[in-house]
């Protein structure tokens, strides 16, 4: 089995079956999952992605939390009940203008985010918190657009 952003190739030689990415929306290998995720929004872009395929690192039925590789680099992206998704920038400024409008109603994970006191590699971290104090879910909807590719 291999699984590129083509899609997903099952099998050897002439045996080989191919899925395009609409074809599936999930493969298991091992322990981790790789899902294809579909909406997602990138900051400072007004059109929504092509499907990607990411690698699930936090699951709770109010959001998901993935990885993926592109060519700039790792990103993150999350992604809320209705299939919206948003990336999550690790430029300072975009990360922390982007996670306000996700968990910006909390009033510590507020201040601790405009202080500058928390980025982005404690994402899974500041969700989980944000759950403990509103089980029903995240501040939506956000508006990605808002917040423009250069943080103005």
């Amino acid at each position: 089995m291999a699984l590129s952003y083509s899609g997903l190739a099952v099998g050897k030689g002439k045996e080989t079956q191919v899925l395009a990415l609409d074809q599936f929306r999930q493969a298991v290998i091992g322990a981790d999952t790789f899902v294809v995720v579909r909406n997602v929004r990138f900051i400072g872009q007004e059109e929504v992605a092509r499907p990607i395929i990411a690698w699930r690192t936090w699951h709770r039925r109010q959001a998901e939390l993935f990885e993926f590789q592109s060519t700039s680099g790792a990103s993150r992206i999350i992604r809320f009940p209705d299939q919206q998704a948003i990336t999550v920038p690790f430029k300072q400024k975009d990360f922390q203008e982007t996670m306000l409008a996700v968990v910006g109603d909390h009033p510590i994970l507020a201040k601790q985010l405009r202080k500058g006191e928390l980025d982005a590699t404690r994402t899974s971290r500041i969700l989980e918190v944000y759950l403990q104090w509103k089980p029903e879910g995240f501040h939506y909807p956000v508006v990605p657009n808002e917040v423009s590719a250069d943080g103005k």
